[in-house]
């Protein structure tokens, strides 16, 4: 009997630990795909009395990472009095996948040099960390500190300064861009003034694929106490301009300090100077919006309709989600997107659709909207023609379709009665066609709208006016909702007939002709030789002879 209870305990634990199991959501852990790469320019720079560096760092996403990146520093230490100190900006990455993203860093050393009395030049050696998912890259870096007295460390040292130091193309992206910086180099020397101290050539560093660089002149010599310039020209062409997205870059010095000063100051002979200051490059996300069609027709109160609408990328670096939003929609229309915000994906165009239903109440008009597509702050647009079609008919009758005319001033009417059905509402106006010269039509009213299922009634008014002619013309009512439905065209006759004041000339015409035939009749036949009559020969008379 135990034996048989122990074992319903076990099965009643097992169906417990079964059931328990089954109520403990299952936790998926989704790996992350891809790898990133950092690397940072100019890997190795010099610092004067300034007491900082700067350097550049990026981060690149390969096979498709993406996500946070943590920048930070190791290997930096206190070299005799000086202390160090780096800082990012910024210092936290958001990497797109397979693009790329930009830090500076600033090295910074606190040292008095004119605390210090030898001539001497330091090096550290530290790394930058880009740290995400538990995984961190490094790129290697160093750094040359000069210490001396002031005015010795100063003929070392080198003021850059970019101006601009950021571009940005407003133009088309299709065709190859031109912008200058100018780079100002200011020496530090107090001394020695008026002599060149070092030979400096001008570098880029990590340029990127598809922009082009000129530096005028490429070598340069400074001057003591002086400053000189360089001219940098950038060629933008369509691949670079096409990548799109934000680009920063170092642009720098190389330089070597002069012989006259080699023997004095022995502790920096043959010694190369590297300084660098950073360049950005913005090139706003291009994209283009088109819909499909471009006039659109809704049934009101028929079922929802799509409109198709594409999004498609002309820079690459475009990450930023695409906002969708459409204006100008006549009101009472229900309307939404299919997907919004739409996710970019390279070059690949990213379609959705505009679904809007036209419920039974809604008016029926004609409106121009507008489809607005929105990303990294750069707005493109789309217009389309929509038109809200009625429900139903309307019939249009006429109490009579023949006017007939005999003067000037004479006015003839007709009544229109406009008859809605099923449910047919909108707006309708009138007009005439082929309205023979000299008569004008009035409508009233001129337009109706049509809310109601009773019949409407509008009275056309003709009037004869100077200068009619008499004939047969044949004239057009026509009705007509502004495109929303068909035309509708009622056929009138009007039948000018010949009045008194129209046949007078005709009169005066058949006068004159009358009386100038009387004339020639009476006056201008000519005379010619008289004519005798012979007797005519009484029976049994012999005829004389001729």
């Amino acid at each position: 009997m135990s034996k048989i209870r122990s074992i319903k305990l076990l099965l009643l634990l097992a169906l417990v630990i079964v059931v328990s199991t089954s109520l403990i959501p299952a936790i998926t852990v989704k790996a992350q795909t891809g790898d990133f790469q950092v690397s940072a320019q100019p890997s190795h720079a010099s610092i004067g009395t300034d007491g900082t560096a700067r350097f550049v760092v990026k981060v690149t996403s390969v096979n498709g990472f993406s996500g946070s990146v943590q920048l930070g520093v190791s290997g930096l230490s206190q070299i005799g009095q000086s202390r160090s100190y780096a800082s990012f900006q910024p210092s936290t990455l958001q990497l797109a996948s397979n693009g790329q993203a930009y830090s500076v860093l600033t090295l910074t050393i606190s040292t008095q040099y004119v605390t210090v009395v030898s001539n001497t030049i330091s090096t550290i050696n530290f790394a930058v960390t880009a740290t995400a998912n538990g995984i961190t890259k490094t790129a290697s870096l160093a750094a040359d500190i000069f210490y001396g007295t002031q005015s010795t460390a100063q003929l070392a040292d080198t003021a850059l300064t970019l101006q601009p130091n950021t571009i940005q193309p407003t133009a088309t992206i299709t065709q190859s861009q031109s912008a200058t910086v100018e780079l100002t180099l200011t020496s530090g020397a107090t001394t020695n003034l008026g002599q060149t101290v070092l030979t400096a050539t001008v570098v880029g560093y990590d340029i990127p694929s598809g922009l082009l660089l000129t530096i005028t002149p490429t070598t340069t010599n400074i001057v003591a106490g002086q400053t000189t310039t360089a001219t940098i020209n950038f060629l933008m062409t369509p691949q670079f301009l096409q990548a799109g997205g934000t680009y920063i870059f170092a642009i720098g010095i190389n330089a070597l300090m002069q012989g006259p000063l080699l023997n004095a100051y022995s502790s920096y002979q043959n010694y190369f100077i590297s300084k660098a200051v950073p360049l950005t490059i913005i090139i706003p996300p291009a994209f283009s919006v088109a819909a499909n069609p471009t006039i659109w027709n809704i049934l009101v109160g028929g079922p929802a309709q799509q409109l198709g609408i594409i999004v498609t990328p002309i820079t690459s670096g475009l990450t930023d989600p695409i906002v969708l939003s459409v204006q100008g929609l006549p009101g009472g229309l229900v309307a939404s997107f299919q997907n919004n915000p739409l996710t970019p994906n390279g070059l690949q165009p990213i379609s959705t659709n505009l679904v809007i239903q036209a419920p039974p109440s809604t008016f029926p008009t004609t409106a121009t909207i507008t489809i607005s597509a929105t990303a990294a702050g750069i707005t493109n647009t789309a217009t389309v023609i929509l038109t809200l079609q009625p429900q139903g008919d309307y019939l249009i009758q006429t109490d009579q379709t023949i006017l007939s005319f005999t003067g000037v001033g004479e006015s003839k009417t007709i009544t229109l009665t406009i008859t809605p059905q099923n449910g047919f509402q909108s707006n309708i106006n009138f007009t005439t066609l082929n309205l023979p010269t000299g008569f004008t039509a009035t409508f009233s009213p001129a337009n109706i709208q049509v809310r109601q299922s009773s019949p409407i009634t509008v009275i056309v008014t003709i009037v004869a006016g100077p200068n009619i002619q008499p004939g047969t013309y044949s004239v057009s009512i026509v009705s007509g909702t502004g495109g929303v439905s068909p035309a509708k065209n009622i056929p009138i006759t009007v039948l000018v007939r010949a009045g008194v004041g129209q046949i007078w000339p005709i009169v005066l015409v058949i006068v004159v002709l009358i009386a100038v035939v009387s004339i020639i009749a009476f006056i201008g036949i000519p005379r010619g030789r008289e004519v005798r009559r012979i007797p005519e020969q009484q029976p049994g008379v012999p005829s004389l002879p001729p």
